[in-house]
């Protein structure tokens, strides 16, 4: 059974910044409502669309203005009907993805139509915090191996990634941004938000360095001791957003004579070392791959979440992409990384981006823990 992308929206991503970030006055419902009200206005301007049958919402840490199921809060935020069923998922940061491909699940088991799924993070009034395993996990694999930082440096010293590169790919992720708005190429996909203050709303993300300095960013200081490589300027920053689609049946979709973004074909998610966490993405791509008897190249356009220049370059090179394909648009170093929000931000600009008619994509993160998750895509021809 085909499953259909019949909208895909986003916010524009902020810094989390308490004091200037875009979001510092808006909750993390809100954003993830405003979304879903809009993915649903979007849809009504197509069709006739009274609701979906269910939401299903990804969110990183489930706590504060984030817990109590955010899923039901955002969609009555969002307008919809108090008999729509709602369910927030978590797996860290391919939370947003995860919650699409259950909502795919949902469809193909015949059981749902319609189903709007995604996810959002506020990681300025939610921040990021230290973990804290078990000891069962501590003995087994060291503290070190869920502290992001120290995942990333061990693949740049496993793979031989130097710092030089790791700043040449993260200058190029701007670079590439820079020119996607240039083009044009967001505007589909960013859902203006009314930000409490200001007169025009928000359009734009707010992460995009519009003049990146290779030199200066090769000045910055490492984030774990003198001889790392990994920098705040080679890293993704610390972000607030939300991104969502619509998901429908075949059926549904052929009824009402109505034109899908892309196809949503499948997705797969991988356990791998917590260590080795950032190549998750290479182990999920490799097993959606062969599951379709795919070569990678087959695929047109790929989206690796980059949590790291240093992950995403391990990435690349194990699977040999070729690097024009991977994040064409500019990556997570540019465009920001809120956590639960990734994975259905990734999904909402590979969408739009084969609607152009590109074949086949790939969307994948990897999974603070030791997880990989990856969705593969279509164009809707």
């Amino acid at each position: 059974m085909a499953v259909w992308i019949v909208e895909a929206l986003r916010t524009p991503i902020a810094t989390a910044n308490p004091s200037t970030g875009l979001y510092k006055d808006l909750r993390s419902d809100t954003l993830a409502g405003k979304v879903i009200r809009s993915l649903t206005h979007s849809l009504n301007n197509k069709v006739a669309f009274a609701a979906p049958d269910e939401v299903v919402w990804g969110v990183s840490r489930q706590e504060g203005e984030q817990g109590y199921n955010l899923a039901r809060q955002a969609s009555l935020e969002g307008g919809l009907s108090i008999s729509v069923p709602a369910l927030t998922i978590c797996r860290n940061c391919s939370s947003g993805l995860d919650a699409i491909l259950i909502g795919q699940a949902l469809i193909e088991s015949g059981r749902h139509q319609v189903v709007i799924a995604g996810g959002v993070e506020h990681m300025g009034h939610v921040p990021l915090q230290d973990p804290q395993p078990g000891p069962v996990f501590l003995e087994r694999f060291g503290p070190e191996a869920l502290q992001m930082v120290k995942c990333a440096e061990h693949l740049a010293k496993r793979y031989g990634i130097s710092r030089q590169q790791q700043d040449s790919w993260s200058h190029l992720s701007h670079l590439r941004a820079v020119e996607a708005v240039g083009r044009g190429d967001f505007q589909k996909e960013i859902t203006p938000i009314k930000i409490p203050g200001y007169i025009d709303p928000a359009t734009q993300d707010q992460t995009i360095r519009f003049a990146s300095d290779l030199e200066k960013l090769s000045t910055l200081q490492p984030l774990d001791g003198a001889d790392g490589t990994v920098t705040a300027g080679n890293a993704s920053p610390v972000n607030v957003g939300a991104a969502g689609v619509v998901l429908a049946s075949d059926s549904w979709v052929k009824e009402r004579g109505l034109k899908p973004i892309a196809k949503l074909l499948d997705g797969v998610a991988v356990g791998l070392a917590p260590l080795d966490m950032g190549l998750g993405p290479v182990l999920a791509i490799r097993a959606l791959l062969e599951h379709h008897r795919m070569g990678l190249d087959a695929v047109r356009h790929i989206e690796v979440n980059e949590a790291f220049a240093a992950q995403v370059l391990a990435v690349i090179g194990q699977l040999q992409a070729d690097p024009a394909r991977v994040n064409p648009l500019g990556g997570a170093i540019a465009l920001g990384h809120p956590l639960g929000a990734s994975g259905a931000r990734l999904v909402v600009t590979l969408a739009h981006a084969l609607s152009k008619g590109n074949g086949f994509g790939l969307a994948s993160l990897c999974v603070g823990g030791g997880q990989g998750v990856a969705a593969l895509l279509a164009s809707p021809e």
